[in-house]
């Protein structure tokens, strides 16, 4: 059995190459071996420690303005690099308030994963019981024995009385003569949910609403039921999104006076369901020359950019 070694990089500069050499050294189980490469010894890499990931994007975006000002940079010249996918929240956050184009390669945007969308559609139809569209992505999700028979006789019943699709959902529970007496049940499982949920926001705030929606659905139980890398990413993506409801929160509350918050309490969930909205419907029709790029490390390998953060 021979060994040959692969030492010579052709694509990275020195200072990358050295970089690199020196955290793989660390590794304890791994063959010896001394990269290099003839290209040049390049731009110097900057490290900066941060006191927490707001602060991070903040910094990242602002080093992409003055760098795209100063040196009159496009903003395809510039690439984010993550561990997960969860990580590209704040980025976002970032770069939509800076009116800055930006592209997630090889994923969707935060507000276009599946999880969202549907605690987003919980949330909607709290507040909202008419919203039909809200509903239908929600009365099976997670599933619940609630089948594609079940949800045409709902719609054919809301048709018919030309009423909302809550209604439907009512008149099923209420006469189970309409369809089946199992089929009554399992919308009335559903019904009984979301009139404990429309209970919370009587009580409590936004995060309230969140964990009572998760807690309620075993929505993220189901999740680590399944136990695979695509099912743990989106627990992930949930606790980004809790982060995302608290920070929102406390925002509110700094601009709120005390003795105003109760009355105002469901200003914030609009409030929030408005940001969200308007988050989920940028322009996603940036050229991709044009625009700064989002993608785990992984995602990465064999692309090329100008100057990259890894974050």
């Amino acid at each position: 059995l021979k060994s040959f070694k692969l030492e010579q990089n052709y694509r990275s500069t020195q200072n990358i190459i050295e970089a690199a050499s020196q955290v793989i050294s660390n590794n304890r189980q791994r063959k010896d071996k001394h990269v290099g490469t003839a290209n040049e010894a390049g731009g110097q890499i900057q490290h900066v420690q941060l006191a927490d990931e707001r602060a991070e994007a903040e910094m990242v975006v602002s080093e992409i303005k003055r760098l795209a000002s100063e040196e009159a940079r496009v903003f395809g010249d510039f690439a984010i690099f993550y561990r997960t996918n969860s990580q590209s929240r704040q980025f976002e956050d970032v770069l939509r308030r800076e009116k800055i184009p930006y592209q997630v390669v090889g994923g969707l945007r935060f507000y276009d994963r599946r999880e969202i969308k549907d605690v987003l559609s919980y949330i909607k139809a709290v507040l909202n019981p008419s919203d039909s569209v809200a509903l239908k992505r929600i009365i099976n999700t997670p599933a619940r024995g609630i089948g594609k028979t079940t949800l045409e006789a709902i719609e054919d019943l809301q048709l018919k009385s030309g009423g909302t699709y809550w209604d439907a959902i009512e008149q099923v529970v209420a006469q189970p003569v309409l369809t089946s007496p199992t089929t009554a049940r399992k919308v009335g499982v559903f019904r009984d949910l979301m009139l404990r949920l429309t209970g919370v926001t009587q009580t409590g705030f936004l995060t309230d609403l969140y964990h009572a929606i998760l807690d309620e659905t075993g929505y993220v139980q189901e999740l680590k039921k399944e136990d695979t890398e695509e099912s743990l990413a989106r627990v992930e993506n949930l606790e980004e999104f809790d982060s995302l409801l608290q920070e929102f929160e406390e925002d509110w509350f700094e601009r709120t006076p005390v003795e105003e918050r109760e009355a105002k309490r469901a200003e914030l969930l609009m409030l929030f369901l408005e940001q969200s909205t308007l988050s989920s419907e940028v322009d996603q029709a940036n050229s991709y020359e044009s625009s700064v790029k989002l993608m785990t490390l992984h995602s990465s390998k064999g692309l090329e950019f100008p100057t990259v953060f890894i974050v």
